[in-house]
């Protein structure tokens, strides 16, 4: 038999022979679509003599894919975050740059979470960027929800370290 002839039966049986084997995502339920909207008021950071609060609203979509028995696998968040920090003491406010949009990513069986995106930006007129964290970095919680460990991280960070104090400055 001719050879070229061989091979290729032997490709479209292999062919064959593959697409009839069962994949995940074949077998993975259709992932589970929620949203929601949440305004509120929290405390933000202790400045020394002055304590700052954070007014926010937040939009998020959540994506939640599950395998084949309807378990979750992973879970995506994408959110649009809009707040003003500010001082009831000092009277001072900061405007926090719209348009705050995150990915984060969780592993339902290790607990490890992923962030992507810009977590605050703060800019002024005349003086620009004057707070940046964004980038990537990947983490877990402790039980008091928390950062535990993390175990990854590109970009600056200040506001995942706790390092406000320029934030501290202007609203003094």
């Amino acid at each position: 038999m001719n050879s070229n002839l061989v091979r290729k039966l032997s490709v479209c049986i292999l062919a064959v022979l593959i697409s009839a084997l069962p994949t995940t995502t074949a077998l993975a339920a259709q992932p589970v679509f929620d949203s929601f909207h949440e305004e509120f008021t929290t405390f933000f950071v202790d400045c020394g003599d002055f304590d700052v609060y954070e007014d926010a609203s937040l939009d998020m979509n959540v994506t939640t894919f599950v395998d084949a028995d309807g378990n979750p696998v992973s879970i995506k968040w994408h959110g649009t975050w809009n707040g003003t920090i500010y001082s009831p003491e000092t009277g001072k406010s900061l405007v926090e740059d719209t348009q705050h949009f995150n990915s984060f990513e969780a592993d339902a069986g290790s607990g490890v979470f992923t962030f992507v995106g810009l977590t605050m930006l703060i800019t002024l007129p005349r003086h620009g960027v004057v707070f940046l964290d964004v980038g990537r970095f990947i983490f877990t919680y402790d039980d008091t929800g928390a950062f535990d460990e993390i175990f990854f991280e590109a970009g600056p960070h200040p506001f995942v370290h706790g390092d406000f104090d320029v934030l501290c400055e202007m609203l003094a």
